[in-house]
């Protein structure tokens, strides 16, 4: 029985040290930003901070008319 807790718990070490690492990042991204996030928040939020760049929206359009295509044509 011992021996089945311990395989368990080196199955879970993984996804635990990568949650806690987010976990992490989030914090020091939030603690970092929280002047700008009192300024401008909805603008920010909406439009990206406009610095996205020309490959991202190229991106967007993509996968807006992949996904366009595949429901519209599949019926």
């Amino acid at each position: 029985m011992n021996g089945s807790v311990m395989n368990t718990f080196l199955i879970f070490l993984p996804i635990v040290v990568v949650m806690g690492i987010m976990v992490g990042i989030g914090f020091a991204v939030r603690k970092s930003s929280q002047k700008d996030r009192e300024v401008n928040f909805s603008k920010d939020y909406f439009i990206g901070g406009r610095s996205l760049g020309g490959f991202v929206f190229a991106m967007t359009v993509v996968a807006t008319y992949v996904s366009v295509s595949s429901f519209v044509g599949g019926p």
